[in-house]
């Protein structure tokens, strides 16, 4: 902390046990929101978002069951689950909106 050095910065570094495949692996489907389909999987160990005719979102662990999305700012997906432990519906947390979709059937 000396005056003349550099900002220190922290990064915050999320659990291992949400990166590891058993546990990304629960969340791998495909989704309804509108009549759109969104596709989440693991791509390269990463959890990633797959909406057509958009690029491939990672998604980054920030709690149990929440992402953040890697290249959005503000952009969250947060996992509501069942109580037998299957995902029940995805919120899409935007800065000024958020939406639900469900597993496609």
């Amino acid at each position: 902390f000396e005056p003349k050095s550099g900002d220190v910065v922290f990064n915050k570094k999320s659990s291992e046990s949400l990166t590891t495949n058993s546990y990304l692996n629960q969340f791998i489907r495909v989704y309804e929101i509108y009549g759109y389909v969104v596709e989440i999987m693991v791509n390269k160990g990463k959890l990633c978002a797959l909406i057509p005719g958009q690029p491939l979102y990672e998604l980054v662990p920030e709690a149990k069951n929440e992402f953040s999305v890697k290249s959005l700012a503000g952009y969250t997906v947060r996992f509501v689950m069942s109580p037998d432990h299957t995902v029940d519906e995805v919120l899409l947390l935007q800065p000024y909106d958020a939406f639900s979709a469900k597993p496609k059937r």
